[in-house]
């Protein structure tokens, strides 16, 4: 079985850093390594109304600029890999690898992982357990993270709005529109789309079909204070009790925000080594950061698809990622695949419970001491990452990582 890792990066050199220290600590190594970088601050591409709008109105800023630090910090990484580059656009990440599938770089894998700068392992086996769940249960689509979020029809039709009337948030929400009315000239992905409206998660806790977001928290995520609060305000509240000793997921609705046990929400899971999975029925939940594994079967019909919806004109439309997202989620069942989830990775972006910003190098120091069993120990200095002490049964991490990684 032939495995591609790829990984997107664009601006913050501490974030492909952490992965890459998170990848070296991965015992497994039998993957080819591609990197896609996003270059420029986005300027090269004109949008005619986008740009008239943003004269008038400040809200919207140039897109960030990319850091050709991040080039050097790859010639650090030792592992033969093969970089491609594409201009940076309002298309983001998923436009990145839009571009990327076009180049079918991918037909020489049966497995193609697509991770985001910043993502980190939740456990040093987790690359060999993750080959081991392909190889029984061989999967077609697999969304990675540690975050599963469901939205609304309702929210997404006024997902860009705000309580002002602002004629730049007006257009982005078109914009929102017109990239799912042009995803829906593919009939299959029109019949999903349709169903949306009336779907519900979670009956017995969703009954009034809310935005929700289910996380999946390290048992170091949260302290113990922070666990004892909470394990005691489902009691108080809803005056029911459960094992606070299993294993707990952070459940997040309006109002409902408890951690609570995994089997109230999957009924059905497989355990493979230190990652958990299951099958995902709706097509309308989704990862946060288009972080998937896809395999040759599905990827060739993506393509079809972006085909035959002309995917290249859709790129070049102004706010386009924000439709994206979803539309990633909403794929495997239009193309006719399962959809499963792996509890596998996290790729920091907020705090579960504050909504804190957690994509900074001080977090990545935390996350990656915490996810490597404290095997390896960070030092920060002005925003770089080096490792300044590790395990000698890690030893290994040399192969792939030079001095320049190192204190």
């Amino acid at each position: 079985m032939k495995i591609s890792i790829n990984i997107v990066t664009h601006h913050k050199p501490f974030l492909i850093t952490a992965s890459l220290i998170s990848l070296a600590l991965q015992k497994f190594d039998n993957f080819d390594l591609h990197i896609i970088f996003i270059k420029g601050d986005g300027t090269k591409k004109k949008y005619q109304k986008y740009d008239k709008l943003k004269k008038k109105n400040n809200k919207y800023s140039q897109l960030s600029k990319s850091s050709n630090k991040i080039l050097s910090i790859l010639k650090n990484f030792k592992k033969d890999k093969i970089i491609h580059i594409f201009e940076n656009d309002h298309a983001l990440d998923s436009g990145a690898w839009l571009k990327f599938i076009n180049k079918k770089v991918w037909k020489k894998y049966d497995y193609n992982f697509f991770l985001m700068e910043g993502f980190i392992f939740k456990d040093n086996n987790s690359l060999k357990d993750l080959f081991s769940f392909l190889k029984h249960k061989k999967p077609d689509a697999v969304m990675l993270g540690s975050e599963k979020i469901f939205t609304t029809e309702k929210t997404m039709n006024r997902f860009a709005l705000s309580n002002k009337k602002n004629l730049t948030d007006n257009y982005h929400q078109d914009i929102i529109n017109k990239t799912f009315k042009s995803f829906c000239k593919h009939n299959a992905f029109k019949k999903v789309y349709l169903k949306w409206h009336k779907t519900k998660i979670l009956n017995d806790i969703n009954n009034k079909n809310s935005d929700i977001s289910i996380n999946f928290p390290h048992k170091e995520y949260f302290s113990n204070f922070i666990k004892c609060k909470l394990f005691l305000k489902f009691i108080l509240v809803k005056k029911k009790f459960y094992n606070p000793f299993t294993d707990l997921i952070f459940f997040n609705k309006d109002n409902f925000r408890y951690l609570l046990p995994r089997k109230f929400f999957f009924k059905k899971e497989f355990k493979f080594g230190s990652i958990i999975a299951h099958i995902e029925k709706s097509p309308f939940i989704y990862v946060n950061g288009c972080q998937h594994i896809f395999s040759n079967k599905i990827l060739n019909k993506i393509n079809n698809l972006l085909i035959l919806i002309n995917i290249k004109k859709i790129l070049n439309y102004p706010f386009v990622a924000t439709a994206l997202e979803f539309i990633w989620g909403m794929l495997p069942k239009t193309l006719g695949f399962k959809k499963w989830h792996v509890d596998c990775l996290h790729r920091p972006r907020k705090n579960f419970l504050t909504y804190e910003w957690e994509d900074t190098a001080f977090f990545m120091k935390k996350y990656l001491e915490i996810y490597s069993n404290h095997n390896i120990k960070i030092k920060l200095d002005n925003n770089n990452l080096k490792i300044s002490n590790y395990s000698e049964k890690f030893e290994f991490i040399k192969k792939n990582l030079n001095k320049n990684f190192f204190e």
